[in-house]
This record gives C-alpha cells, structure tokens and sequence, in this order.
C-alpha cells in the first residue's frame, strides 16, 4: 500500500512509522561523511 508518502509493504510501513515517531537521525556507515535526508537517502556508495 501506500504509506507516510511511498509505496511499501507492511513491513517497511513499520520502519517509516518507528522513523517519524522517533525522530531518528541517519548516518553514514562508513566515513560518516554522507548527508543522509529525502533527497539523498539513497546516494551513500558506503
């Protein structure tokens, strides 16, 4: 379906749902260099 502004699974409705309550904040598994937002969540070569 789609949820908080994405199609997903039911699963993946779970994260996005932990990560807006939470208010989580990303980074970069590698050098930690990485801006991780909506635009560029995908771009980490990590």
């Amino acid at each position: 379906g789609y949820h908080y502004g994405v199609w997903s699974c039911e699963g993946c409705k779970a994260f996005f749902k932990r990560s807006i309550q939470g208010h989580n904040d990303y980074m970069c598994p590698a050098t930690n260099q990485c801006t991780i937002d909506k635009n560029r969540r995908k771009s980490c070569q990590a």
